[in-house]
Order: structure tokens, then sequence, then C-alpha cells
């Protein structure tokens, strides 16, 4: 509208995003579809700016973050600030920095951002979540605060309205436990529970301080309050769990976890945790179904392979071991762990030069490991005594 020599103008209107398919296989369709148009869009206008933009957002949402830094960072230079992309572009830059672990970076591009936009309550936000991850926590509060106190002049947007909100809270309150300020972060989650009631992660936090505090009555209380409602049944028996870990009562914190399981079956967190204390308490075969579940709701999860991959190996079941083992390794290829149980379920099977090549592995990797290099000298040693039995057996 700009470049046509128009005006644009402020209403009262705005667009709710709903509906959308957010299964994954919805997604995948979603992002094939987008990227198709995308393609014929950049052969018509290659170096539009707002082209580039949405590519990059959908690189993005893909996790493709190398080549969403690449479009995000063109777009910026072909565009003008006044345009109402820039901002997201920025924002969108600045998370697709920071998941590729270049934080140092990500904060320049905030820093860059912020002087176009200075009260951007997205950048903001950003801003404040590097600083806690690089452990500034001062300024990581300082950014929250500013964030849900400060007025932001109106502009066109494209933002979640929890960032100014219940996240920011959210994420307030943990850099309060990370300054051990515990009392300043229960203000927070309060006020989080408060904005929104039937957000789990908010009375999650709720009950951690609050045990962190030795405010057991009043912990107790929350859990009544939870258990009480359908819809908060899970989260409430998942505290009653942490209290009864606190008292080191592994028999009620499975208990309780499997209340949780049986009102949220599909809850991630709490499978891990019950696969968690059924490893350490219990024996560890009783984690196995929860495992397989936890395998099909997040087959990405390398650990949950890993974990499986040792149970399986203690039933004696050393193939199917040897298979986890693998899945676990294609996820975490620098899994020095992983390559030693690899390695002694290889063994195990009879399999004894895989065994000795996944040791050989791990040690590269970690070259003075006690437990590998102790693996590989006897497994040499054997072979050479089996070479020197046959040898005079020859003879």
């Amino acid at each position: 509208i700009r470049r046509a020599g128009g005006e644009v103008g402020r209403t009262d209107l705005f667009v709710v995003h709903s509906g959308a398919d957010h299964t994954p296989a919805g997604r995948q369709r979603k992002l094939k579809r987008d990227f198709r148009l995308l393609a014929k869009d950049l052969t018509q206008r290659p170096d539009h700016p707002f082209v580039l933009f949405n590519l990059g957002m959908t690189l993005n949402d893909a996790g493709r973050h190398e080549q969403a830094v690449e479009s995000l960072r063109r777009s910026i230079e072909l565009s003008q600030p006044a345009e109402s992309h820039v901002r997201k572009a920025y924002a969108l830059l600045v998370g697709s920095l920071a998941e590729l672990g270049r934080r140092e970076q990500a904060l320049a591009a905030c820093a860059r951002a912020l002087g176009l936009f200075p009260d951007d309550k997205e950048l903001l936000f950003r801003s404040a979540a590097l600083y806690h991850h690089l452990g500034r926590l001062d300024e990581a509060e300082r950014l929250y605060q500013r964030v849900l106190t400060e007025p932001e002049a109106w502009h066109f947007s494209s933002i979640d309205r929890g960032l100014a909100g219940y996240k920011a809270r959210h994420n307030l309150a943990r850099v309060y436990e990370d300054m051990g300020r515990f009392d300043k972060a229960e203000e927070q989650w309060r006020a989080v529970v408060t904005d929104q009631p039937h957000y789990r992660d908010g009375w999650r936090g709720l009950g951690e301080v609050l045990l962190q505090q030795d405010q057991l009555a009043e912990l107790a209380g929350v859990i009544r309050q939870l258990q009480s409602d359908e819809h908060l049944r899970a989260i409430g028996h998942v505290l009653a769990a942490l209290r009864a870990r606190r008292e080191q009562d592994p028999a009620r914190v499975r208990r309780e976890l499997e209340l949780a399981l049986r009102h949220s079956p599909d809850d991630v967190d709490v499978q891990h945790q019950l696969c968690r204390v059924l490893f350490e308490s219990f024996e560890p075969e009783d984690a196995e179904p929860g495992l397989r579940r936890l395998a099909e709701l997040t087959p990405e999860d390398a650990a949950v392979h890993h974990n499986l991959g040792t149970v399986c190996r203690r039933a004696g079941r050393h193939e199917e071991a040897v298979r986890c083992y693998r899945t676990s390794l294609e996820l975490r290829p620098k899994s020095v762990h992983t390559w030693l149980e690899l390695g002694r379920a290889l063994r195990d099977s009879g399999r004894r030069n895989e065994a000795l090549a996944a040791w050989q592995s791990g040690l590269q990797l970690d070259p003075v490991n006690t437990n590998l290099r102790r693996e590989v000298e006897q497994s040499t040693s054997t072979s050479k005594a089996a070479a020197s039995v046959a040898r005079l057996s020859e003879s």
C-alpha cells in the first residue's frame, strides 16, 4: 500500500487464527503446500522482501533454521523499517539463531531490532529469554517486567497475546527461582493460574515453589483444589507425587503418577516421571509399557529408545536391545553411554566383532572413558586368547 502511495490506517478489527490442523500429518501437509506456493512466488519475485519473509517464516516453522536465517536476513536487508513485516522478521531471525545455539548473534539481532522498535513486546520477550539462558538474570528480570508493565505503541502485528501476559509471568517465575527468590516466584505463579486457570504448567510451577518453601499445608490445599476439578485432576496427582517424592515414599509416587495417567494418558511429562521412578525404585522391567508408549508419543526422543534398550537387555532380549540402541544413536550419535550399552548388547548376542566396533566408536568420542577402554581391552584379550587356543588345536 505504501509503495503504491497509499496510507495505512488503523481500525479496531483483528483476526483470530483458529481451526488449523495441528496434528503432525496436518502440519506436514500445510508445510508441503506452503513451500510449493512459495517456490512459485520466488520464481516470479526472487528478491521481494515479503516473499523472503514468508519463506523464512515457513522455514522457521519447519525447523530448517540455517535456511530461515538466510531468508530472514535477506528480507530485512531489502525492507524499509516501516514495513509491517520487519518486526516479525527480526523476531523470527532471533528465534532461529537461538535454536541454532548462536545466542550471542541472537542477542545482537535483538539489540538492532529494539533500536528500531524499542517497545516491541515480542522482541523484549525474546531478549529476556536469551539473557535468562545466558545466566544474566537481572537483565532477564528487567526485560520481563518491561513486557508486563510498559505500554506499546500501536502497530500492525502478528503476535501470541500470551507473550505479554501469562507466558512472560511463567518465564519470570523461573528467573526468580534461579535467583533463589521463591516468594517472588510464587507471586508470579499465582498470577499465572489466576489469568489461566486451566494452565497445568502454571499449577505445576506453583506446587514446586510451595514445596521449595516448605509450605506443605498450602500445597495440600492446592492439591485438593485441583483433584476436585475434572480438568485439573491429573496435575493434582502430579503435585501429590512431588510431595511424596519429597517424603521419600516411592510407592505413593508411583500410585499418584499412575492416577495422573489414568486421567491424562497421553501426558508425555507424566510418563517420563513414572518411568524414572520405576527405574530408580522398582524393577526396570516395570517401566517397559510406559517406555513403549513414550516411543509412540515422542519417537524422536533418543533417551526413550536408550532406556527401552536397557530394559530389553536386562530381560535377555539382546537383539531387540540392539535395535533400540541403534535407533537411539540415529537420533543422538554422540552419546558415549549408548555406544557402550550397544556394544554390551552386541556382545551378549554373540556378535563380538560388532561389539568391539561399537566400543571403539564410543572411544573416538571420549578417548579416556574407562568403561569403554575396559570393554575394548577385555574384548581384545579374549580374542587373542581364542586365537591362541585355535593355533594350539591346529598344532
